[in-house]
């Protein structure tokens, strides 16, 4: 009987403690363990780390970072970590102060450094304020720029951290931001005709995205929200007098109002996850739908 009992404790320990693990990270405990908060950043800090650290992403597949609410599991085992790369979204700071219950020692660092941020009027009509702090837009990933400053920041980070693996780090780094110059160049190709034009969207991710190109995000949503029937006749008009045939779409929020406005404009409807790892082939799919409508 008391070993029975044993072996139930034994299951519970290791569903709590290791289960974890193996979901959101490479199924390697041995090795040090980096935090990222969403699945985009661990593409880049897999680009310089390869396989010598596990990466683990805090928020999971389809899930939306501004919404996230941490489980008990994936606070156990993001508190193995010994680094985490921080964006400034809103469940970062709960995060943080559950696990450090559990590991102090963690170091984090906010790769907000050094990016050129993009703050958000508070009196447009349309503008997402849920998540960011000092009105700051944080969907920073969707710039090749932005993300070629982050990725320095992580590589000088590891570096620092672990000079025994600098030589490597540092080739990864020049491997990575030739990739990012490229994306960049071919980009720039694809929408060289397309200064001013409109970046239709259900959720107002595109910013940094539109700065970068000359382009004009406008959002279904306002303040994280479905639009009313007069901000949606408005929305309407503008689209209309704009000749928009493209809206993007998210998986993770409600798109009921883009649904609405490409049925009444015979508008082509594109969905498009930007929290996806696919970094590179969601950047490119972004430019060519754009290049491909009027």
């Amino acid at each position: 009987m008391h070993k029975i009992k044993n072996s139930i404790l034994l299951l519970f320990f290791l569903s709590i403690f290791i289960y974890p693990i193996f979901i959101f990270s490479d199924e390697n405990p041995s090795r040090p363990l980096i935090l990222v908060s969403i699945a985009p950043y661990r593409t880049f800090v897999k680009a310089i780390v390869g396989d010598s650290m596990d990466v683990m992403m805090i928020v999971p597949p389809g899930s939306s970072s501004h919404t996230f609410e941490p489980t008990p599991k994936q606070m156990i085992a993001a508190s193995h970590a010994n680094l985490w790369f921080s964006i400034g979204e809103s469940f970062e700071d709960k995060f943080n102060k559950a696990i450090s219950n559990y590991n102090k020692s963690m170091e984090i660092v906010d790769l907000r450094q050094g990016v050129e941020m993009i703050k958000i009027d508070p009196s447009t009509s349309h503008y997402h304020c849920s998540c960011q702090k000092n009105f700051e837009d944080i969907h920073f990933w969707l710039s090749p720029k932005e993300v070629a400053t982050q990725v320095k920041t992580v590589a000088s980070t590891l570096i620092k951290k672990y000079p025994e693996n600098a030589e490597f780090y540092k080739k990864n780094l020049i491997d990575f931001l030739k990739k990012i110059d490229n994306l960049d160049i071919e980009i720039k190709t694809l929408l060289k005709d397309s200064s001013g034009k409109i970046l239709f969207v259900s959720h107002p991710a595109y910013a940094y995205f539109a700065r970068d190109y000359g382009l004009v995000q406008l959002s279904v949503e306002v303040e994280g929200k479905d639009p009313t029937s007069r901000q949606l006749t408005d929305l309407i008009k503008k689209i209309k007098d704009a000749n928009v045939k493209l809206v993007f779409i998210q998986p993770q929020y409600s798109n009921k109002g883009a649904y609405l406005i490409a049925k009444q404009l015979n508008a082509s409807i594109v969905s498009i996850d930007p929290y996806s790892e696919d970094f590179f082939g969601n950047m490119l799919t972004i430019a060519k739908n754009i290049s491909q409508n009027p």
